[in-house]
């Protein structure tokens, strides 16, 4: 149940914010040692391997499958108004305190998937990149976020083909912002050019199979 590919787009952002993170807290916190160089850890995206399905997740949560603990890097009030069951609260601006610190070497110690999420799979990714950076190889991201897992009825025995955290999705409607300037008087007195809007391809398929 993996896909591979990941969006140029995608990718430029998600470095981007996670160079800022890492490099932000990186002259805060001098006396933490990088185990992996940023390129290292930057090379980890290309690896579909550090992503976990939603709908894995509400399987996972379910039925209780050992092995996995989920951290909600939003803050307490989100936290509070809903979460993943048995996840654990740990806030993004949080996560090199102390206590922070001995959770994730606990999980490492004892062998568990520790699997991040934010309102969205961009938020989480930063804290991703730090962490892996820091030498935590069993931190995962939930791909979607938040906001998907709360808001899609998830079932991992009927995926759709090409579910809604996978289609990269234009930033404007422009077909209706043509629509309200065609409808405008001032649009009545000239003739406006016809716009052109490209069509987003769509993934052909998903990969079946566990993470």
């Amino acid at each position: 149940m993996k896909d591979n590919g990941t969006k140029p787009l995608v990718i430029t952002v998600l470095i981007f914010v996670g160079v800022l993170v890492i490099g932000l807290i990186s002259t805060q916190k001098s006396g933490l040692e990088w185990k992996k160089t940023s390129q290292e850890t930057l090379d980890g995206l290309n690896d579909a391997g550090y992503q976990v399905l939603p709908e894995d997740v509400a399987y996972y949560t379910e039925f209780g499958e050992p092995g996995y603990v989920y951290v909600d890097l939003r803050n307490p009030y989100e936290f509070t108004k809903g979460n993943i069951p048995t996840s654990v609260n740990i806030p993004q601006t949080d996560l090199l305190a102390e206590p922070a610190l001995e959770f994730f070497n606990k999980a490492a110690k004892d062998s568990l998937h520790v699997v991040l999420y934010h309102s969205t799979e961009a938020d989480a990714t930063g804290p991703w990149l730090l962490l892996k950076q820091l030498g935590y190889d069993n931190v995962e991201v939930m791909m979607g976020g938040w906001k998907y897992y709360a808001n899609e009825s998830l079932d991992p025995y009927d995926m759709p083909e090409v579910p809604k955290y996978m289609v990269e999705e234009p930033a404007y409607d422009f077909a209706s912002i043509m629509q309200l300037m065609e409808s405008s008087p001032a649009a009545a007195s000239q003739d406006m050019p016809e716009m052109v809007i490209p069509q987003r391809k769509k993934k052909k398929n998903v990969v079946e199979g566990g993470c």
